[in-house]
């Protein structure tokens, strides 16, 4: 008989457990290399942007299996969704979004060949996708926890080794006044930027649309005029995001993000702090 997909989504966070009490039962007394890092985000955004929380990773070497909870402040943000899977064999199925509307989601993945996984420093283990619904200048803690999945990681040597969980944060900031100017916003057109305005230690998220396939020309642009980043960039027509770190931003100030493909260009302002 097949199941539900929610209950192939239950079974699959019910068996991790087990998977760590195999893994520990044939422990082969390896001694670790390295105590991976996982980051939530210190960061802010403005109303009505959504949220993009990237739970970052590093010095991830071998794992075979993890799991923990994450959870904020459902007055300040409500939840979206899960994307941007970094990890081999990991989908929407690896999440419990039972009590997501109380802010608490659980996370739990194994490595279904064992054989261990390597991520590269600042890689992308997974995002959740937020709406701001909280007061400006009201913050919400992104906190990893072991209610109520304990936290747990395992690596190669089968063993659950020591990790270090670095909780963050996101503050909901007043909205900068900014207008995006489009040449011909039907074939390009930035839809969002944010945060805006933007801090260091974060990144800008940038949306837009693109009917055409030609190159990307990205510029960031600062109030002299001067071009402090080029990169051009190859996407998929349609809607598109890419982010640009705020480490490209060599000074606070205003600056202009300009998309160029071909004759046309869209452009918006942004504040760096």
């Amino acid at each position: 008989m097949f199941q539900s997909h929610e209950t192939m989504k239950k079974n699959r966070l019910a068996l991790l457990p087990a998977l760590f009490c195999l893994v520990m039962s044939v422990n082969t007394g390896t001694a670790q290399q390295l105590t991976p890092v996982f980051s939530a985000p210190v960061d802010t955004t403005t109303h009505p942007s959504r949220y993009i929380a990237n739970i970052r990773v590093s010095k991830f070497n071998k794992i075979v299996g993890m799991q923990f909870s994450l959870s904020w402040d459902s007055a300040v943000l409500a939840f979206d969704s899960v994307g941007q899977f970094g990890l081999p064999f990991s989908t929407s199925n690896n999440f419990g979004l039972q009590s997501v509307s109380s802010g608490t989601l659980r996370f739990a993945w194994s490595d279904e060949g064992l054989k261990g996984t390597d991520m590269k420093d600042g890689a992308t283990l997974f995002s959740v996708f937020f709406r701001p619904i909280g007061a400006v200048n009201t913050t919400s803690p992104i906190r990893f926890s072991d209610v109520p999945t304990p936290i747990e990681v395992v690596d190669i040597s089968f063993s659950a080794i020591k990790a270090e969980f670095r909780n963050g944060s996101v503050t909901i900031a007043p909205q900068v006044a900014t207008s995006v100017q489009s040449s011909e916003p039907e074939w390009l057109d930035i839809r969002s930027a944010f945060p805006n305005p933007l801090y260091a230690q974060a990144a800008l998220q940038v949306e837009f649309f693109a009917k055409s396939t030609q190159p990307v020309l990205v510029r960031l642009i600062d109030v002299q005029g001067k071009v402090v980043l080029e990169q051009e960039k190859e996407f998929a027509p349609g809607l598109n995001r890419f982010e640009i770190p705020a480490s490209s931003f060599p000074a606070p100030g205003v600056y202009l993000v300009r998309l160029v493909q071909g004759g046309r260009y869209s452009t918006q302002k942004i504040l760096f702090r």
